[in-house]
């Protein structure tokens, strides 16, 4: 069900596109307590995201992920849960994701072409079962710091700061439990419908579109990376 199509640029982690685009991304969702005010965000913005969600979330809504999809907005994968696919042999990993994005595949009704590693933490060996998935690894070059306990205004600072054409803009649509694998989960106050409709005013006034990933790289194609990295210091949201 999922395209194996290669990309013109041929090895390594896409962390931005040559568009003169934003591609707008989510992790975490899809969440009842985040996403629909998101999507009237960007409804009211006329925009496109990707979503990057996690299956333990779908499974437990997946009448919410329809909603997503069927408003026009590209779905992708996080993984069957959050827990940091470094950890798992390469067989495991492999075999989790093409399962994965095969349930979500159906589940959506949209081809599933883009993984995000929870935490972006990824290996040379856990790029290969990432390929072998038949998927391609996703990352970012751009953050709304809203995971971080930070003010208000510093989250508009670094997200337009960082949010140029071509930028990959991370941001997140869900909170993590115990049931996507994740204990002790940081207590952040973020309104992100907020942060997202400013940081999205902010863009339409410096005349930038913002879109989906895979919008980004059919207008520009990928730059990529080959570094790969685990996060130094293990944390729930690891940004």
């Amino acid at each position: 069900m999922r395209s194996r199509r290669q990309l013109r640029l041929p090895f390594g982690t896409i962390v931005a596109t040559a568009s003169t685009r934003v591609a707008l991304s989510f992790d975490d969702g899809p969440d009842e307590r985040i996403t629909p005010d998101l999507l009237a965000v960007l409804a009211e913005h006329g925009v496109s995201a990707t979503f990057f969600v996690l299956m333990s979330k779908v499974r437990r809504d997946p009448d919410l992920l329809r909603t997503v999809a069927e408003a026009g907005h590209e779905i992708s994968l996080h993984g069957p849960d959050h827990r940091r696919i470094t950890e798992l042999s390469r067989r495991d990993a492999t075999l989790g994701l093409s399962r994965a994005a095969d349930e979500l595949a159906a589940i959506s009704g949209q081809t599933i072409r883009w993984y995000r590693p929870p935490y972006g933490a990824l290996t040379a060996r856990a790029f290969v079962a990432v390929r072998q998935s038949g998927l391609t690894p996703v990352l970012w070059s751009a953050t709304t710091w809203d995971w971080k306990d930070v003010t208000h205004a510093q989250r508009i600072d670094k997200a337009r700061s960082g949010a140029q054409p071509g930028s990959i803009l991370l941001a997140h649509d869900g909170l993590l439990d115990t049931l996507d694998g994740v204990t002790g989960e940081p207590e952040v106050r973020c309104d992100r419908p907020k942060l997202i409709d400013e940081v999205l005013g902010g863009l339409r006034e410096q005349g930038t579109g913002v879109g989906t990933v895979g919008a980004a790289i059919e207008e520009g194609d990928a730059v990529r990376s080959l570094r790969f990295l685990r996060p130094r210091r293990p944390s729930p949201w690891g940004r």
